[in-house]
């Protein structure tokens, strides 16, 4: 006789909820002056947390997160993030936050028409926020006192802007808009980032140093990195010696010879601290 028992029911498998991640597909901006039209150059990702920096960055942009990069000049903050939005197909734009720059130029102003009265045009924030895109604001601890107030309201929940130079406008953020952020603590010149705006950034990472440099410059040019480095820290010298400046010395090389590109190097330093380099430069056989 055959068995007249039910058959059991396959058990459902369980669904995954930690860790999940559904893209947000992003409008076609092929017609933007902000897309860029090149591939930039290469980029050696670093690990974080066992997950690549370029991995981590992308799915953050597509989940429209605030981004915040923090490390020394040169050690690909805004590679990386260029990188992303080209990727990405998105419009990119990179605003350095030095003194000069004003609410002005990022909210937008009234300049005079052809007809004898004034138009009001738009600052480069207020069009990435009304067109979307990738909007970078470089060094954003060394812009002036009160500056990056007019960020708060565009990096909450509401991401939201009012234009009150202009009619009170109120503007929502473009679906694809997406606020990034890199930051120089270490330097002078740079002031307390106000704790309010650092508590809306939903990623923050640290790049302290770049970990390809011995695949990105020869032996002895690495080695007088780490010199020059230990003795910034020390606070031996003051100066720069960032990745940028080691391969524009690379490039100074093939231009003009390695005596005058050493000669340009050691103008990054200050003071006495010329000729340490200049020693250091000797010992490590550069």
């Amino acid at each position: 006789m055959g068995d007249n028992k039910a058959k059991r029911p396959k058990a459902a498998k369980p669904k995954v909820i930690v860790g999940t991640f559904r893209p947000k597909k992003f409008a076609d901006h092929t017609n933007s002056p902000y897309l860029i039209k090149d591939e930039p150059p290469s980029y050696y990702p670093r690990h974080i947390g066992g997950t690549l920096d370029t991995i981590i960055i992308e799915n953050a942009v597509r989940d429209r997160g605030n981004i915040l990069l923090i490390g020394e000049t040169g050690t690909g903050k805004s590679h990386v993030l260029r990188l992303t939005a080209y990727r990405l197909g998105l419009p990119y734009v990179r605003v350095q936050l030095y003194d000069a720059i004003s609410p002005e130029d990022l909210f937008g102003s009234w300049i005079p028409s052809g007809k004898g009265g004034f138009a009001w045009q738009d600052g480069v924030l207020t069009h990435f926020m009304r067109h979307g895109g990738m909007f970078v604001a470089d060094e954003l601890n060394g812009a002036k006192p009160g500056m990056n107030f007019v960020f708060h309201s565009i990096t909450d929940y509401e991401r939201r802007m009012t234009l009150t130079q202009k009619d009170g406008e109120v503007i929502y953020a473009h679906p694809d808009f997406v606020f990034c952020a890199t930051m120089n603590p270490e330097y002078e010149g740079t002031k307390p980032l106000n704790k309010a705006l650092f508590d809306r950034f939903g990623v923050v990472l640290e790049y302290d140093g770049n970990p390809a440099i011995k695949k990105m410059f020869p032996p002895e040019l690495v080695n007088f990195k780490e010199k020059i480095d230990e003795a910034l820290r020390a606070g031996e010298l003051e100066g720069v010696c960032s990745i940028r400046g080691l391969q524009q010395y690379m490039r100074n090389a093939e231009l003009f010879g390695k005596d005058v590109a050493k000669r340009i190097l050691i103008q990054k330093f200050e003071g006495i601290g010329k000729e340490a380099v200049a020693d250091i430069m000797e010992a490590v056989g550069l």
